[in-house]
């Protein structure tokens, strides 16, 4: 892949001013800082399905999942997501270092 055109995905514009450190590539979430480190990644919510996809780069680590909200317990307004993605990141985080 031509390491020119990578960059222009990967240099986001700011999302808001409130979301310090948050910016949008092209369809890549670029999350500059984390406790973890940058990160990019996407998520995205349709009827049954919640997914997220996030890639670590400084631990060079990926981890995606998809998780079932036909049971209405998941969805954009809960905290669900975001805490499972930290727990697995650290999870791994833990184990790659020992």
């Amino acid at each position: 892949m031509d390491t020119e055109y990578l960059g222009s995905l990967l240099d986001g514009v700011a999302v808001h001013p409130d979301a310090r450190g948050v910016f949008y590539g092209a369809g890549v979430a670029i999350y500059h800082e984390t406790p973890h480190g940058t990160v990019f990644g996407h998520g995205g919510w349709i009827p049954g399905h919640v997914s997220s996809l996030r890639h670590y780069a400084d631990h060079d680590f990926t981890i995606a999942f998809q998780i079932n909200s036909d049971v209405g317990v998941v969805d954009d307004s809960t905290d669900l997501v975001p805490a499972l993605e930290e727990a697995l990141a650290r999870s791994l985080i833990g184990a790659l270092q020992q």
